[in-house]
């Protein structure tokens, strides 16, 4: 589990690394995509995603392809009717440093 506890070293706004979760979309049954832009200054590393629904307690991870080119996802098998809160962590190769981006939530079809 990623929540509160774990983001001690990362406060929304002020982590010039973070990646920017631009959207979270609904767009079918039981699916939301996502939309998110990793900063130029980022280094070697991957993205993952955390999400739950409570906000800042994160129960489930999903860890997507990333590249310049495809920075969207799609999380699937989530349950009708509820809001579900998202972020992007950023993990850095060799050191494991975390950027946690800004949180969006999305209520699914």
């Amino acid at each position: 589990m990623y929540g509160p506890s774990n983001e001690r070293s990362c406060v929304l706004g002020t982590d010039a690394l973070a990646p920017l979760l631009i959207s979270t979309v609904s767009n079918s049954i039981r699916h939301v995509t996502l939309t998110w832009s990793e900063h130029s200054s980022q280094g070697q590393g991957w993205p993952k995603i955390v999400y739950g629904t409570t906000p800042g307690h994160y129960t489930a991870t999903a860890y997507p392809t990333s590249s310049a080119d495809n920075q969207t996802y799609t999380v699937a098998g989530l349950k009708s009717g509820t809001t579900y809160y998202f972020a992007i962590v950023f993990v850095e190769n060799g050191s494991g440093t975390t950027h946690l981006s800004n949180v969006q939530s999305a209520k699914v079809q």
